[in-house]
């Protein structure tokens, strides 16, 4: 299954790049029959959350719940 990626417009700010990309993973997990994702690789957090801090995870729930980054103490402030 492909997901078609459409550049974002310039005027577009990057929280809502981020929650788009949040929700076409949340939508895909509904449309697979899982519960959640878990994303482990910490680039692939980046990319879906702009969260750069190392040694974390981001658990995506399937439908519209609210994903959760999943990450040590000393990235709280980030």
């Amino acid at each position: 299954m492909s997901i078609p990626m459409t550049p974002p417009s310039k005027a577009t700010s990057a929280a809502s790049v981020h929650a788009a990309r949040l929700r076409r993973v949340a939508a895909t997990t509904k449309k697979l029959g899982c519960d959640a994702s878990l994303i482990t690789n910490p680039k692939d957090v980046g990319y879906l959350t702009g969260f750069l801090g190392g040694d974390s995870y981001l658990l995506i729930p399937a439908g519209r719940g609210k994903p959760t980054i999943l990450s040590d103490f000393r990235y709280v402030e980030e």
